[in-house]
């Protein structure tokens, strides 16, 4: 009896699963997620900002607001902060050179457009996001990062 091993290429097999945008999306429900299992974010642009809805998997409602609804909006239990990388121009958008894009492999997502690529991942142990922004703009502008808590 042959005991050969079968040779398999994870990373193509996994890669297949991608996301990849060729234009920002509509809607942040719409955007790449990523996280380790307790917390993840939900990534998306908007003309001059990459942004992310921090979520943790042990957060749901708060107060009163245990039936969903909170300021007449749904509450989408996990929720607890957003971030937002403002870049300073308007580069994210359709024929910019827009790309966006979901490694299910390496368990990281990158946007990039005009010269500015942002790459991220979430760390698989502990509740840390990780950014990187490369700006080769020939101009480039101020970074400005705001976060949003949404919960005490």
């Amino acid at each position: 009896m042959d005991s050969k091993m079968v040779d398999i290429d994870y990373r193509a097999l996994v890669s297949q699963a991608d996301l990849v945008y060729e234009s920002p999306a509509e809607w942040s429900v719409e955007g790449t997620p990523i996280g380790n299992g307790r917390m993840g974010t939900m990534a998306w642009t908007t003309p001059s900002a990459v942004h992310f809805q921090i979520n943790r998997c042990d957060v749901f409602a708060s107060d009163r607001y245990h039936a969903g609804h909170q300021y007449g909006a749904c509450d989408y239990a996990g929720a607890c902060a957003q971030v937002t990388l403002d870049v300073g121009d308007d580069v994210f958008h359709t024929g910019n050179g827009f790309r966006q894009h979901l490694s299910v492999y390496d368990a990281e997502f990158t946007v990039a457009a005009a010269d500015i690529y942002v790459r991220g991942f979430v760390h698989s142990a502990d509740d840390v996001m990780v950014l990187q922004v490369d700006d080769q703009r020939p101009d480039p502008q101020p970074l400005r990062l705001t976060v949003s808590m949404w919960r005490p």
